[in-house]
């Protein structure tokens, strides 16, 4: 997961998650020329990229999404799951464009590497443009397919500011998120293995179980 930097096709700022084999004669040295990129997401603002990114227990990898950047999230990004609904960008002080990849900001994203998504009609909001992506969407994605909030389906979970870490319990399988504070609070997460996820982690209404004073109510 990197954020891009003049890197052609890439707009600067954009985040990048990217899959690179290893080197023939070093293991523990990538080989730059064998990116395969699974998917892009389109940044508001220059600060809260998250970046980490863990497979999980189950083998899929799991991605965390920053809300956008700036204060207070002015775009809504953390609570918007329909990409129709999505804040234009330049309505909350942004130059970046509309595109459907804005709504899989401030969350955390689960999707499957091992497999593809052939072209078609489709909720992924971080698919090429004819619908296929270098990814595929685990079959117990809590928003997969015909979903009322038409929702993007990879999305694993929602209501995070920046989940700069996270991490899986070794032993039980359980996550635990560290997302980052605004001011004063900070928020660590803590999901059990057996959540089925969609949960909502309460950003921007909420930091923990503090109201963070925005027109949102805090629930």
């Amino acid at each position: 997961n990197y954020t891009a930097a003049n890197a052609s096709p890439f707009t600067t700022g954009t985040t990048v998650v990217a899959e690179f084999q290893v080197s023939a004669g070093n293991a523990n040295v990538a080989d730059a020329t064998s990116q395969r990129v699974l998917l892009t997401v389109t940044q508001d603002f220059s600060n809260h990229n998250g970046g980490d990114i863990h497979f999980g227990p189950d083998g899929y990898l799991y991605i965390g999404m920053g809300d956008g950047g700036s204060g207070n999230d002015p775009c809504n990004r953390s609570q918007t799951l329909d990409p129709g609904s999505l804040v234009p960008p330049g309505a909350c002080g942004s130059g970046a464009s509309l595109n459907d990849s804005l709504a899989l900001l401030g969350k955390m994203l689960r999707i499957d590497v091992d497999n593809t998504t052939p072209p078609g009609s489709n909720q992924l909001c971080a698919a090429d443009p004819d619908g296929s992506a270098e990814y595929a969407i685990p079959n117990d994605n809590p928003f997969l397919g015909s979903d009322p909030d038409n929702a993007c389906d990879e999305v694993w979970s929602y209501g995070l500011r920046n989940p700069f870490r996270f991490s899986f319990d070794r032993q039980t399988g359980d996550m635990l998120i560290g997302d980052v504070g605004q001011n004063v609070w900070e928020e660590v997460d803590f999901e059990p293995f057996d959540t089925m996820g969609g949960l909502n982690y309460g950003w921007d209404p909420c930091e923990g179980n503090n109201a963070t004073g925005t027109t949102n109510p805090c629930t």
